[in-house]
């Protein structure tokens, strides 16, 4: 064989190995973007004073059979915890599309106050479509905390103002109607 053949060769090779790492980059990432990411977090809202426990699909893929592996119940207030006992948290959710998600009250008004300091974890997993086809299942550990939402301060929104006067209106309407009526 001539250098020159042999430089051949080794071109074509390395060319080949070169092809083939774009092609296993080119699937990797075209699995990558079709991956559910769950995560699970408190969401406040402050229209009604309350903090919301939330599931949500950030991902671009299906997540199925979403379950809680671990959870403490002491993060939820007392009244609601009956309910909540009954709620995603103890029977899963089978599915949840990209973007979707299940969202339960756990703490409203001056409930917040009284568990302020209470701070929690939850270990979540789900199925996702593996690299090669088959299921995979993904675990994950997230803090949940009152204390990022102790002391925040928030005003009211023109909706709940809007809510309010329709309120009042309504009470003025019916006070009038039995006076005409």
């Amino acid at each position: 064989m001539t250098p020159e053949t042999i430089a051949t060769c080794a071109s074509s090779v390395v060319a080949a190995l070169a092809a083939v790492g774009a092609i296993v980059v080119a699937l990797y990432v075209n699995y990558d973007s079709k991956r559910p990411s769950v995560a699970v977090f408190l969401d406040y809202d402050e229209d009604t004073s309350s903090l919301w426990l939330v599931v949500k699909n950030f991902g671009n893929g299906i997540a199925r059979d979403i379950s809680f592996v671990e959870f403490d119940y002491s993060i939820v207030a007392p009244k609601w915890l009956p309910k909540f006992k009954e709620s995603f948290v103890a029977n899963g959710i089978p599915m949840l599309v990209p973007g979707a998600q299940r969202k339960t009250v756990i703490a409203v008004g001056g409930e917040l106050h009284e568990m302020e300091s209470a701070q929690s974890s939850a270990r979540l997993t789900y199925k996702e479509p593996g690299m090669l086809g088959r299921p995979k299942t993904t675990s994950d550990v997230f803090i949940l905390d009152y204390i990022s939402y102790a002391g925040s301060l928030s005003i009211k929104s023109d909706l709940h103002e809007i809510r309010d006067s329709l309120k009042k209106m309504e009470g003025a309407l019916k006070t009038i109607s039995q006076h005409i009526g």
